[in-house]
């Protein structure tokens, strides 16, 4: 956190950048002496004034007969004892100029409510309309700048005040008298603040609000926004009414809602804000009490006339003020917690009850506030309050992440634990069924066993494509490359089909590029798992025509080649609109889709997803009515050095296999009594000895009494699991390779096998002669 204390710097480097400023001079008996002043900077005109009680005279001549009484000027008739809030009343003051030539001019701020300024008998500016009761007057609010011209050696400013609507009646605010230009330039600067920070608020609060609609609606970053539109209000519509100058004919009665009704919103938002923000430091009674106050204030300013809701102001300041001073307190409690950006919030909240308390001085007239102060005040307390919520914003990104990264690693466990509950019986079911076609069955009985087969190995690819959209999604499917003979991997798949597609009477044709390489470098089983799923999606919505798969060369470079491969269907097309949608996981073309013809939807996304990886896409052209086609273009290298060919004939493959693996001791270490049985009758078959362990305890007894060529390791068992078991057989024996049977196909599990000294490993369920290649591959190595 002391890396951040620099931020408490800026409104120092703010306070020192060069500012206009203003000097006062005081009037003694309405005469100010000004004659050796050099007008440099502009002054204050206040002091002693003749005042004239329900008088509205502006020929100085007529005053001068009457019976003078003096007041301070500015000050309010309710606060200085035997006047009224509602009347009318004439000011003169009498300033002294300097003698050389020179023009002046003069700001006047507003007057409660109506004001007329005689300047040497000449009327100069005035809001609103002067009149001697409520029928003839009309009150008006806005800053004016007046241009004197002309040298002149007295200026007699006479000032005519009604008020018949406002709780405070007179005026609050000195004039501002200086040369014509530099009055121009603190005009200019006045609207310039009031401008430019009223931009900043609403730019600000749109930039929360969007965030807020189009992020993740936090609530604190929603009041916050509101917080600065209306407070932004306050900015333009009060003080130097920037607003009302600029909207001409702006209704009074309108205008002092208005501005009335922005503080108290403003006040609201900012607890709902800290409320949200903080809420184990923020009280609920504060809360409650800040809505009641508020929604009193509101309701009176609506619904009452002036005179009675503009009386609510005062007592609101004093509540403000504590209002303030108990979220310091609260912003401290949250620093001591270290909460998010409660450094920020210490900071915003230092300079916002200077400038509110600042403020309030100034509006009950215990000092005369100046610009710089106000504005860099301001700009202080909304950037700090900025990066607050900025932090805020970042700290609940980061805990939205790391709770979808559980929610998703939570979800991977439950997908290996299922795949694992799963496939562990059906590794029996398979296994029997194959164990049982080998064992010559009735006729009858194939037909039995094939479709159980078929269903079996219907659900294991289920499971396999929920798993390996698991990967993709997660990012941890990882491709392998290996020598891949496209000619026989396309010719092997599209044989697999040759009996649904018997059946369903749409014959698949295969066309392959005689130019493509003999070998490719790719992964078999990831190219395999693209094609099936693009001719069974195709077999699957063709009821009659043809499939055709076609694999043609692009380009062939000298390194590598580019391939294009295609499957184009004659079934009822794709819609426009729903292009995309047939690529979304769990998501088919209608509801009607699923019903009619299956499936989860899983298997374009898979293909999609193998093909990012490869860095291909896959592209999908559609005629209603008239069939599909989909396609991709792959760029794969060229295998060099190949050697140990396989065997094509699966008769001297399966001979070749029981050379290896017939007297081979080896060492099943299973708890499933079904799996045990299964395994024990295929190692039979292929002429090995088998020795059964239940656990790993007694994997490590028997390995410490015999030496085995193999050991098949189950990973989930009791007393000792297959990791550590494998890890202390390495101790003894580091030479005897073990095989992991698992029912589980995640990443994590590949990773935890290679760190436990395992050789390699089987999904279950496995097909028998997947489990013969993969001994033989082991102990021919």
């Amino acid at each position: 956190m002391a890396r951040n204390y620099h931020i408490i710097l800026l409104p120092l480097i703010l306070w020192i950048l060069p500012l206009d400023r203003t000097f006062c001079q005081s009037a003694v008996e309405g005469i100010i002496d000004l004659r050796h002043y050099d007008f440099q900077e502009p002054i204050l005109v206040g002091g002693e004034a003749e005042f004239y009680w329900e008088r509205l005279e502006k020929d100085p001549g007529k005053l001068d007969s009457l019976p003078k009484e003096f007041v301070p000027f500015p000050s309010l008739w309710n606060d200085d004892g035997g006047f009224t809030a509602f009347g009318y009343a004439t000011y003169r003051l009498r300033i002294l100029l300097p003698a050389e030539p020179n023009d002046y001019g003069l700001i006047v701020e507003d007057m409660y409510c109506a004001f007329n300024l005689f300047a040497n008998g000449t009327l100069v500016a005035g809001n609103g309309r002067v009149g001697t009761s409520a029928e003839n007057y009309r009150p008006e609010w806005k800053s004016l700048k007046v241009d004197l011209p002309g040298r002149k050696d007295t200026l007699e400013l006479v000032i005519q005040i009604a008020n018949f609507d406002h709780s405070k009646g007179g005026n609050l605010e000195p004039l501002i008298l200086g040369r014509a230009d530099n009055i121009d330039r603190l005009r200019a600067n006045q609207n310039a603040y009031d401008l430019l920070l009223t931009g900043c608020l609403v730019m600000g609060g749109l930039f929360f609000l969007g965030l807020y609609f189009f992020g993740r609606n936090e609530k604190a970053i929603l009041f916050f926004s509101l917080f600065c539109i209306s407070y932004a209000y306050r900015i333009i519509g009060a003080g130097h009414y920037v607003l009302h100058n600029l909207l001409e004919g702006y209704p009074w009665w309108l205008a002092i809602r208005i501005e009335y009704i922005s503080l108290f919103a403003s006040v609201y938002f900012f607890s709902r804000f800290l409320i949200k923000i903080y809420p184990y430091e923020t009280s609920i009674l504060f809360g409650r009490t800040v809505w009641y106050v508020c929604f009193i204030c509101f309701a009176a300013t609506v619904v009452l006339p002036v005179y009675y809701f503009s009386q609510i102001i005062t007592p609101f300041f004093i509540f403000l003020l504590l209002a303030f001073f108990y979220t310091v307190w609260v912003y401290i409690r949250a620093w001591q917690k270290s909460r998010p950006g409660s450094l920020y919030a210490m900071l915003s909240m230092c300079v916002a009850v200077f400038i509110f308390s600042y403020n309030i001085l100034d509006y009950f007239g215990l000092l005369i506030a100046e610009e710089r102060i106000s504005f860099w005040g301001y700009v202080g307390f909304f950037f700090s309050q900025s990066l607050l919520i900025s932090h805020y914003f970042s700290y609940s990104m980061k805990m939205a992440l790391k709770k979808a990264e559980m929610a998703n690693e939570a979800k991977s466990d439950f997908l290996a634990t299922i795949s694992h509950e799963i496939r562990t019986p059906l590794n029996a079911i398979v296994g029997m069924a194959h164990l049982t076609l080998r064992n010559e069955p009735r006729e009858d009985q194939i037909k039995n066993l094939e479709s159980l087969t078929f269903s079996a190995e219907n659900l294991t690819s289920l499971i396999n494509d929920i798993l390996d959209f698991n990967k993709i999604e997660s990012g941890s499917l990882q491709l392998e490359s290996l020598p891949v003979n496209l000619k026989e991997h396309a010719e092997k798949v599209v044989k697999g089909y040759e009996g649904q597609s018997q059946v369903k009477g749409v014959p698949i044709y295969l066309e392959i590029d005689p130019k493509i390489y003999d070998h490719l470098e790719a992964d078999p089983i990831r190219i395999s798992q693209v094609l099936n799923n693009l001719i069974n999606n195709a077999l699957k919505f063709t009821a009659k025509g043809r499939i055709d798969v076609q694999i043609r060369l692009l380009q062939d470079l000298s390194e590598t080649q580019v391939i294009d491969v295609s499957v184009r269907d004659t079934g009822p097309g794709i819609h426009k609109d729903q292009m995309e949608l047939i690529f979304e996981r769990f998501t088919q073309a209608s509801s009607t889709t699923t019903r009619e013809f299956g499936g989860t939807g899983l298997g374009l996304s898979i293909v999609r997803g193998i093909l990012q990886l490869y860095g291909s896409q896959i592209n999908v052209k559609s005629t209603l009515g008239q069939g599909s086609v989909f396609s991709f273009e792959i760029k794969l290298k060229k295998a060099k050095n190949i050697r140990n060919q396989p065997l094509k004939d699966d008769k001297k493959i399966e001979e070749r296999d029981l050379n290896i693996l017939g007297g081979k001791e080896v060492l099943v270490v299973e708890d499933n009594i079904m799996n045990m049985m299964i395994a024990e009758q295929f190692l039979d078959r292929w002429g090995m000895n088998l020795t059964k362990a239940t656990n790993g305890h007694e994997a490590l007894e028997k390995v410490s009494a015999k030496t085995f060529d193999l050991i098949l390791m189950d990973l989930h068992m009791p007393v000792m699991d297959g990791y550590e078991a494998s890890i202390k057989i390495k101790e003894i024996s580091p030479a005897t390779p073990i095989i992991a049977l698992t029912a589980s196909s995640l990443s994590e599990q590949e990773k935890r096998i290679k760190a436990a000294g395992m050789t390699g490993h089987i999904l279950k369920p496995f097909h028998p002669k997947d489990l013969r290649a993969k001994l033989t591959q082991v102990l021919s190595a």
